[in-house]
């Protein structure tokens, strides 16, 4: 992964000293440079991340029962979740 990031460092290296780049940040604060020459004018959306499942482990055990229908969050905040907490709800109980 390294000698990639390098490589790809020296692309963009290249390309600057050319006059194909374009930066973004504040000058004063520090910038990136970008190897294009414009940006694009439509904001870039990145698909949803995938959920990461392990298809054996779920068929052995089978959904628990907190899994398989909502229930109230135990931290008392009233959401309706899957599981016993929303995330980060855990430690509203633990304090």
């Amino acid at each position: 992964m390294d000698a990639l990031d390098a490589a790809l460092a020296a692309l963009t290296g290249i390309l600057a000293l050319e006059g194909n780049f374009t930066t973004v940040g504040d000058p004063d604060e520090g910038v990136i440079l970008l190897p294009v020459s414009t940006l694009p004018q439509a904001k870039l959306l990145r698909p949803p991340p995938m959920a990461m499942t392990h298809p054996v482990a779920e068929r052995a055990a089978g959904p628990s029962p907190s899994e398989s229908s909502p229930q109230l969050c135990q931290c008392g905040c009233g959401a309706t979740v899957r599981r016993r907490f929303l995330p980060g709800h855990d430690a509203k109980l633990k304090s």
